[in-house]
């Protein structure tokens, strides 16, 4: 055996989670932000170039030209797919048009097509995920601002005379006319290239978004904030301005164009007081899921199927979700009847059913949601219930992961490659600390998951299903290649095997161990320290139960072959691979990426198995595919002379 071609795992390792772990936790294509922050400059500055096709500034309109090549030479290096071709011809389009002087509003439609597309096809987060404090967005302001763009940002601080370009002048009211919260946002993010302007990246996310919101109210007036007030307490959330990614990602111009001049007074209050909009650390995840599903009637009732399916979803993963684990905890039968409303509700929108019905649906799910905020409220986990949880939450939610190691291991025992142990150790320990990593930075960052933590979960799935399907084949060949007498049982595993196994366990081990991380401190919340004590006991009981299983399974090893070790592996590969799928399956399911077709059947969440046409067919169809392959194999290794048994 070459153990030094083994040693290469760790790093096959960390570059294979990392890739999924960065795809969903860190921040979307910097590229796509970049792009951005480019259209959003030449929104604002092209009406200084042109006007009435006429070039009024050279030098701006020369800057123009330059942005616009800019914005080409970054759509092209986006990643392909994900309608890239789309972005790519709407940013020829732009600098075509530029090119031939259109006018401002040509540019400006134009602009708002290609923002809809990055934002869309990127997953750009355009929005903060929390609550926003504008009295610390004056002091930041204050101190990292106010000495270029003047105490009352009118661009006259103490250093302007120096800076060239000169800082923006935030009271001047054309170019708040045309700039976008998130425009604003993204400059703050990552500066200003050939300029005085920073980044600055010792802000937090919020900080960030605080400074925006600040800064794009500048331009406004008092009258505009009191009437816009007022606006307020009469149309509220009903108004397509109180979502959070709209008023982010609209220009003043743009508003008053699509819902009229009053829309000017309440941007201008939405601006200044975010706080009616977002929710606080301390708000209720369930007031979140409500106030969400609200939105999305009220979308859904002006014609805004997209956007109201979309809410719809956010109300499941940014809400409900939140409080998922501590409802399981004292109501399963409360919390799986809000899930299958919360499916329906969404088919309903799919499936453009009558307005009344969708209000019937959203009514049940407003009562089961008070419901469950009165039993979270009132019910404390007794430390009997809490103990039994934490045991059986660590069995439940790393079931996949306990399954592989005792696959491996008996493998391992019944073949002459004990002395790789390590490299079983080394990837436990990696993704121990993988997960830890992943949990604290996102954590540390404020990251609301979403459905991005529900896309992690279906990346690992699938990428856990195809090294089951692999490690399955080539126990196969190694069992085929076995004399069914030989029961000496020391017949090596080969490289690839092993190197396929340790990745398989590193990938399991990894998506199990985030999921406790993200369950048990919510057990832990929804009990007294009697039972937070007891939670620790119930967590070490499940390792202490999971050791004397791997202590029985060694001493029942001593009584079968290696072949059966073998085939024994294979079969529990396949079995695995489909509670994977089907998981992966529920998760997309359950962010709104895939449809959902109930059937009556019973759900078995321990083995993957959620009533559900498209669920079950795409089980069935993987674990068909595995065993033609495990079939062609049979037929191909037939035909290769088999070894003789000593």
């Amino acid at each position: 055996m070459n153990v030094l071609s083994i040693m290469k795992i760790p790093r096959i390792l960390f570059l294979l989670l990392l890739l999924v772990n960065i795809s969903v936790v860190a921040s979307p294509s910097p590229k796509a932000q970049r792009l951005l922050q480019m259209i959003d400059y030449v929104a604002i500055d092209y009406p200084e170039a042109i006007h009435n096709g006429t070039i009024v500034n050279r030098s701006e309109y020369k800057e123009m030209l330059e942005f616009s090549d800019t914005v080409v030479v970054l759509a092209e290096l986006l990643p392909v797919g994900l309608r890239q071709s789309e972005i790519v011809s709407l940013a020829l389009n732009l600098r075509q048009r530029i090119k031939e002087k259109q006018n401002s509003k040509i540019i400006s439609n134009l602009i708002g097509k290609l923002r809809f597309e990055l934002i869309n096809q990127f997953n750009v987060i355009v929005v903060p995920n929390s609550q926003l404090d504008m009295e610390q967005a004056e002091q930041i302001f204050t101190q990292e601002c106010a000495q270029c763009h003047g105490k009352q940002g009118d661009g006259n601080g103490p250093l302007a005379k120096n800076l060239s370009p000169p800082p923006i002048n935030f009271l001047d009211r054309n170019r708040y006319l045309k700039r976008t919260l998130y425009g604003l946002y993204s400059t703050i993010t990552m500066g200003v290239d050939n300029s005085s302007m920073r980044a600055y990246s010792q802000l937090n996310s919020l900080e960030r978004w605080s400074l925006a919101f600040y800064v794009g109210q500048l331009g406004t007036s008092e009258t505009e904030y009191q009437q816009g007030q007022k606006l307020w307490q009469a149309v509220g959330t009903k108004h397509p301005l109180s979502n959070p990614q709209t008023l982010a990602t609209i220009t003043p111009n743009q508003a008053i164009e699509k819902y009229g001049d009053e829309s000017l007074s309440l941007l201008a209050f939405l601006r200044s007081s975010p706080r009616v909009l977002f929710f606080s650390d301390s708000d209720s995840p369930l007031n979140k899921a409500r106030h969400t599903l609200q939105k999305s009637l009220h979308a859904y009732q002006l014609g805004d199927k997209q956007e109201a399916y979309q809410l719809a979803v956010d109300a499941y993963l940014q809400g409900f979700e939140a409080v998922e684990d501590n409802l399981r905890a004292i109501d399963p039968r409360l919390l799986r009847d809000i899930e299958v409303n919360m499916i329906y509700y969404r088919k309903s929108i799919r499936g453009a059913k009558k307005l009344s019905e969708l209000k019937k649906q959203l009514e049940i799910l407003d009562d089961q949601l008070q419901k469950t905020e009165q039993r979270l409220s009132t019910t404390l986990i007794n430390a009997t219930t809490a103990y039994k949880n934490a045991l059986f939450l660590l069995l439940n939610k790393a079931f996949e992961a306990l399954l592989i190691i005792l696959i491996v291991t008996m493998l391992l025992l019944k073949t002459s490659t004990s002395g790789v142990y390590h490299l079983l150790y080394l990837s436990l320990v990696s993704a121990l600390l993988l997960s830890l990593v992943t949990w604290f930075f996102a954590k540390e960052l404020n990251l609301s998951f979403g459905s991005g933590n529900e896309t992690k979960e279906f990346l690992t799935a699938l990428l856990a299903t195809a090294l089951l399907i692999y490690n399955a084949l080539r126990l196969n060949n190694e069992a085929h290649q076995q004399h069914p007498k030989d029961k000496s049982g020391d017949k090596a595993l080969s490289d690839k095997l092993l190197s396929g196994m340790f990745i398989l366990v590193f990938v399991v081990a990894y998506r199990d161990i985030f999921e406790l991380l993200l369950a048990y401190p919510s057990l832990w919340n929804q009990t007294n320290l009697e039972g937070q004590s007891l939670i620790l006991l119930g967590f070490i009981s499940a390792l202490i139960l999971f050791t004397i299983i791997l202590w029985l399974l060694q001493r029942l090893c001593y009584n079968i072959t290696s072949l059966s070790a073998l085939r024994a592996g294979t079969l529990c590969m396949l079995m695995v691979s489909t509670i994977f799928i089907g998981k992966g399956i529920s998760a997309l399911q359950k962010s709104g990426n895939l449809p959902l077709t109930p059937i009556d059947l019973p759900t078995v969440e321990l083995l993957g198995i959620y009533p559900n046409i498209q669920g079950l067919l795409l089980q069935g169809g993987v674990l068909l595919f595995t065993l033609l392959l495990l079939l062609k194999n049979r037929d191909k290794m037939k035909q290769t002379p088999q070894p003789t048994s000593k």
